[in-house]
């Protein structure tokens, strides 16, 4: 979910190496919702005909993104690139991901094998 025009975060993900492991992208416009609203997320979980609990989200903004994300039902990790301490739930980077989902896919899919 962006609030970006729609080409941003596709170009981003794809020139970042993430391209492989982002199924969809969703904006604002697309959806007709903003963050935080919980019809935001939830029109691309009914989309993708996925329940909440089966979506990664990872937002820059821990009020529109992680707290609406979080209300919706969805998985989320708050992607803060400045903060001294990092925790299971907040990453400094999107570079540690491809590992991430890869060493730990249980910890963000529970009941998927």
């Amino acid at each position: 979910m962006s609030t970006k025009p729609w080409s941003d975060p596709t170009l981003k993900i794809q020139r970042i190496g993430l391209g492989p492991l982002v199924h969809s992208i969703y904006s604002s416009e697309s959806v007709g919702h903003a963050n935080p609203s919980v019809g935001a997320f939830r029109v691309p979980c009914e989309s993708l005909q996925l329940l909440p609990q089966e979506i990664l989200y990872i937002g820059d903004n821990y009020r529109t993104d992680i707290e609406g994300v979080r209300s919706a039902g969805l998985l989320a990790l708050h992607l803060n690139r400045i903060a001294l301490e990092q925790d299971a739930h907040t990453l400094g980077t999107l570079a540690v991901l491809p590992k991430l989902l890869e060493v730990q896919p249980l910890n963000f899919f529970p009941g998927r094998s």
